[in-house]
């Protein structure tokens, strides 16, 4: 599956970036759930768009960055369900569109499928 491509500023992408952060410290635990583990994965390729941002000249503008669908559909349901920064509402309006024009946002009515 082809990686959603997210506009995000550098505002948005420190935010998230220490989300994922987090994730990655908690997913050391031996009982840490598999979503955790995922976004702990994604951590090293989100470090190096971060400092690949933070050496831009031009901060203020948007880029588009590739997040995988997987760490996508995490990030959009754990931020409905948190209490988040307007930064990662940002990043969550984004995740939500580019899901949604793809036909992949979760119903939060049906069953998931395994």
């Amino acid at each position: 599956m082809e990686p959603l491509r997210i506009k995000l500023n550098l505002h948005e992408l420190t935010d998230l970036r220490n989300y994922v952060q987090v994730a990655e410290r908690i997913a050391q635990n031996p009982q840490a759930r598999e979503e955790l583990i995922v976004l702990a994965e994604f951590s090293l390729k989100l470090e190096v768009m971060y400092i690949r941002a933070s050496r831009k000249t031009d901060k203020g503008k948007s880029y588009h960055y590739q997040i995988p669908v997987s760490v996508s559909r995490i990030l959009h349901r754990r931020f409905q369900q948190e209490d988040i920064s307007p930064e990662l509402q940002m990043v969550l309006c984004g995740i939500d569109y580019e899901l949604t024009k793809r036909g992949l946002k979760p119903n939060p009515i049906k069953p998931e499928l395994f």
